[in-house]
């Protein structure tokens, strides 16, 4: 029901609807309590849908029909000039920023990913710099970190790391979002290295690690 001496406007309505209806922010414009229950389950995306759904019913209902309703029969003048304007300026402004979500949101996890997973390989230098030590004083490789009197530190996203001089050097990274195993493979001096994986997607490493 609405209130004595306030007019409530279609157009505006049908744009609260579309733009912040997901918070009922159009129910309570249209000063109906359970506009609420939009803002409780707005984190399910349902209200979004049928905010949407009832910002179009808005727009195409019948000027004299929504004054019954919504202002107790009272007329401030027509709107269809500026419900369409809305309705022309929304819906493809709706369509990029839903092209932009699912381009973006992927892309931004995307990289996320893969910050975490050049940290790791930021910090297992010291690793690599004990074995290439190692390697260079003893003309071999160590058959182990252990070996190297490498200390295993706390690294984030690294569950674990050894070396096997057949394989390399290991690191077992979870990252919450993506896990496996990334391979670094030392020269026989341990000057250079290079990285493998077959469990983690190309995507989610750096160019230098892709196949």
């Amino acid at each position: 029901m609405s209130t004595p001496g306030i007019y409530r406007s279609r157009a505006a309505a049908a744009a609260l609807a579309i733009f912040a209806g997901s918070f009922g922010a159009h129910r309570f414009f249209l000063g109906q309590w359970w506009g609420v229950f939009y803002l409780l389950l707005c984190w399910t995306g349902l209200p979004f849908l049928v905010a949407l759904i009832e910002g179009i019913v808005f727009m195409v209902t019948d000027q004299e029909a929504w004054n019954r309703k919504y202002n107790d029969g009272v007329s401030a003048g027509k709107e269809p000039i500026l419900v369409i304007a809305i309705f022309v300026l929304l819906v493809p402004a709706i369509a990029a920023l839903a092209i932009f979500t699912a381009v973006a949101i992927p892309a931004y996890q995307d990289y996320t990913i893969r910050a975490r997973t050049v940290e790791v390989l930021a910090r297992v230098g010291e690793a690599k710099i004990a074995i290439a030590e190692f390697a260079m004083g003893n003309q071999r490789l160590p058959e182990s970190l252990a070996e190297t009197g490498y200390q295993p530190v706390s690294i984030p996203n690294l569950r674990n790391i050894q070396f096997d001089p057949a394989r390399g050097l290991v690191l077992e990274i979870d990252t919450g979002a993506e896990s496996g195993e990334l391979v670094l493979i030392p020269s026989e001096n341990g000057g250079s290295w290079r990285c493998e994986t077959i469990s983690i997607k190309p995507r989610y490493l750096p160019a230098n690690c892709r196949r």
